[in-house]
């Protein structure tokens, strides 16, 4: 048992370790002729059609396509990785366009943020925000009225939001000293997506299945959830003291 957990706990954090799984090579080899953008790219109506879905039609649909949307996001990781690996060329059309632009000795604006390094980072963290804060604000704000969940929520919905925008701006007009790649993931932000879709399907059972400790579980995931909303811009903002936080918490 004690292995189990201590796999589990690996499978989350070493990417190397997924990679080596049969079924997770099988599922990649099988997502992969479809690009690793356009598997990014459809969480960003995925938000809005889960609350449709739900309102409209019924919950169980709903959370049956908000945990496949949810899926994509590591889909897309090792999609993007699969492809690049030589052994396994996957070259289709949108590669050829996106080869065919660096290739181009002046470039618009649009073509320029296509190619650059961290085109990838934007495109993912955007997506997931989009993703989320949709079905956050119906099921932890809009329907549940009577609680004071807008108290945590609406906070992080705002950092989600307005942060990485506020940071180019601050960047810009020199109020603070950014990397080169403000949007890269840090380990708070990926933690905290996914705990945000870890509150959302608490809120969901909570609507169909009324449980013990539903008002505990909520607020706890909510709490930290938030917190980590303000450490990852945080960690934005000066990587090199959140690295010292981490190693110091790792014991190293």
């Amino acid at each position: 048992m004690k292995q189990f957990f201590k796999n589990l706990a690996r499978f989350f954090y070493d990417q190397e370790y997924q990679a080596s799984i049969g079924w997770v090579k099988y599922a990649t080899k099988i997502a992969s002729p479809i690009h690793h953008h356009i598997w990014t790219t459809e969480r960003f109506p995925a938000g809005v059609i889960t609350v449709l879905i739900y309102h409209l039609v019924d919950p169980w649909p709903a959370l049956f396509f908000f945990i496949l949307s949810a899926l994509t996001d590591w889909f897309d990781g090792k999609v993007a990785r699969f492809r690049q690996n030589p052994k396994s060329p996957m070259v289709g059309r949108i590669d050829r366009c996106i080869s065919k632009i660096k290739q181009k000795k002046r470039k618009n604006f649009l073509e320029r943020i296509i190619v650059s390094d961290n085109f990838g980072d934007v495109l993912d963290g955007t997506a997931d925000k989009i993703f989320v804060i949709p079905v956050i604000w119906y099921l932890g704000i809009h329907i549940e009225t009577g609680q004071n969940y807008w108290i945590l929520a609406w906070p992080m919905i705002i950092i989600d939001a307005l942060g990485n925008p506020l940071i180019k701006v601050l960047e810009k007009t020199g109020k603070i000293q950014g990397g080169g790649r403000i949007y890269k993931h840090s380990i708070a932000g990926k933690i905290k997506y996914a705990l945000q879709v870890v509150l959302i399907t608490l809120l969901w059972i909570k609507e169909v299945f009324p449980y013990e400790y539903e008002e505990v579980a909520i607020y706890f995931v909510l709490s930290i959830a938030t917190v980590l909303a303000f450490f990852s811009v945080f960690c934005k903002v000066k990587p090199s003291t959140c690295e010292k936080i981490w190693r110091t918490s790792n014991g190293s």
